[in-house]
């Protein structure tokens, strides 16, 4: 039984999981992507638990409608990953397209947005989006090796579907954290790189580093991370020459001995911003 279910269903599920689409749903920037991959790590388990004993899988009673949302000619609909990727790493970009629009408006009082070009942008998202795509399909390969086993184990013991069903939600719980934490921090470095990247095409050469203010930014002496090894609390006030907590757009700041540090992709999960500095405005 252990073989069949090896040999038999478990590349059928694989293969269901690579294949199908999620249905359409509304996506918020961090919450939304972590949410999406803690589902793909959920409907994995269950295609385990829906497993026919006789040598087959139970087939869901209805497939999800696939999205509409086509980037150019395909010959198959795009995977779970591919549809998650995209839509999440398109949201960060135009968040961080806003925030430029914003910061620019509010210092200078033009509309930046007829600055904006895709010079360096849409590549990079285009980039963004299939290494996000690889990091998603992690998530559930190494899930679903690690499922496999815990189902295996529990036919060839003859457990009862409870302590199966506990098995796997413990393993859904950590891979369901991980996948969060990957969300938040993709997320973060989308929004950094784009904005960065808009800043320079528009010829903005310096950014003031803004934190959170709050006990969660790493390095407050007061807060929940003092010992942290990058500190944007003190690159915050770091004084380089040009004015504490301003750096070069190109080059970013240094600390004990990292360099090219830049807001949102400092550390993992790194939540501070830029506030570009205008010649002229701000020095």
């Amino acid at each position: 039984m252990a073989m069949a279910v090896r040999d038999r269903i478990v590349p059928t599920l694989q293969a269901r999981w690579d294949i199908e689409s999620l249905a359409p749903k509304a996506m918020t920037r961090d919450a939304g992507y972590a949410d999406l991959l803690v589902e793909l790590i959920a409907s994995t388990a269950n295609m385990f638990l829906n497993i026919d004993m006789r040598g087959s899988a139970y087939q869901p009673k209805a497939k999800p409608a696939p999205s509409k949302r086509r980037r150019g000619p395909r010959v198959a609909p795009p995977s779970p990953a591919e549809e998650i990727a995209l839509h999440a790493v398109e949201m960060a970009a135009d968040e961080a397209d806003d925030h430029v629009v914003k910061e620019l408006r509010r210092t200078v009082r033009i509309d930046a947005q007829a600055l904006m070009t895709s010079e360096g942008v849409n590549g990079y998202i285009d980039a963004m989006v299939s290494s996000n795509v690889a990091l998603i399909k992690t998530i559930p390969q190494e899930f679903f090796s690690d499922v496999e086993q815990t189902v295996l184990n529990a036919y060839s013991q003859g457990l009862a579907l409870k302590p199966v069903l506990e098995q796997l939600q413990e393993k859904v719980g950590v891979s369901a954290r991980r996948a969060k934490v990957i969300a938040v921090d993709q997320m973060n470095k989308v929004n950094s790189d784009v904005e960065r990247r808009r800043m320079l095409n528009i010829g903005i050469t310096r950014f003031k580093w803004s934190t959170s203010k709050d006990e969660r930014v790493s390095g407050n002496p007061s807060g929940l991370y003092p010992n942290a090894k990058v500190k944007c609390f003190k690159i915050a006030l770091q004084d380089t020459g040009m004015g504490p907590g301003v750096y070069s757009l190109k080059d970013g700041a240094k600390w004990d001995g990292e360099s090219e540090l830049f807001p949102g992709r400092a550390h993992v999960k790194c939540r501070c911003t830029f506030t570009p500095q205008i010649e002229g405005f701000d020095y």
